[in-house]
This record gives C-alpha cells, structure tokens and sequence, in this order.
C-alpha cells in the first residue's frame, strides 16, 4: 500500500516504515510501527474504499498463477474488518455493502476459475506425513499421562 496507494497510509506510520538496501520494506519496522496500535493506524481509514481493498485482494495469487481457495481471501476480508474494529474505527454501512458485493462477484470468478482448471478445489487440511505420525505416536506412546492417552486417542480417532 505504501507503495501504489500512498494516499491512504497515515503520514506517521509511513514515516515508521524503513527499507532494505533493495527497496523492500522491513519487517521488523513494520512491526515496531504496529505496536503503537491504536493511537497510530496505520491506513486512513475514512478513505479506504471497497474497491482499493478488492483490488489488493484480487492481486494475491499464488506463485503459479492460480488463484488461492476462497476461504483464503474470506480469511482476508474477516482480518479488514477485525483491523477496523482493532482501531477503534467503524466501518461504514456503504463500505460494508460494497464489500458484500464486491466479494459475491469474486466468488463467483474464483469458482468459475476453479471449475475451469485455473485453480484447485481444496477442502479441510493437509494430512500428516506418515514419519510425522509415526514419531507423535511413539513418544505418545512411551508417556504414560491421562493428557497423553487423551491425545493419543484423539489422534487415532480424527
């Protein structure tokens, strides 16, 4: 943001932010301006727009240019909203609305991606590895605790 929508960063946070020898910002300065939170917001948040925040989102594919699952960006769009409410700011009611509706469209491109072959249908977790398992379930094993036969249990049952 700070780089294609300048207008929108706050002039102390962006003063907080510095830069490797390359150009990219650090994140350790990202981290250290987050911290003052919530006396200093990071982005303007009166003049954010459902459309700058789409734009952001669509542009967030994966390496190989496929989209990412759609529980993914609802992910990003739940963190918009938790940062509004992080800041003590509300969001208004148009904003919510666009949003909305903005994001039943991407729904609807990302699915229709998807079914085109230009993505991946995933559902739940990836399963653990099978070494992985193996070691869990061995040093659950040798440990004999009710927190372990719990866990273990657990483990076996899902």
């Amino acid at each position: 943001m700070i780089k294609n929508k300048r207008e929108l960063v706050q002039e102390g946070f962006a003063n907080c932010v510095e830069y490797n020898a390359n150009g990219t910002v650090k994140t350790t300065s990202i981290k250290q301006a987050l911290s003052t939170a919530p006396m200093n917001p990071p982005i303007n948040f009166a003049q954010i727009t459902a459309r700058d925040f789409m734009t952001w989102i669509v542009s967030m594919k994966k390496p190989n240019g496929n989209y990412h699952s759609f529980a993914a960006y609802a992910g990003h769009r739940s963190e918009f909203f938790n940062l509004f409410q992080d800041y003590h700011c509300v969001m208004s009611a148009k904003l919510v609305r666009e949003l909305s509706s903005y994001f039943k469209g991407f729904q609807y491109n990302v699915t229709s991606a998807v079914s085109q072959g230009r993505g991946q249908i995933k559902v739940g977790k990836d399963s653990m590895i099978i070494g992985l398992y193996k070691r869990v379930a061995l040093s659950m094993l040798e440990n004999t605790s009710r927190d372990m036969i719990f866990a273990r249990l657990f483990m076996i049952m899902s």
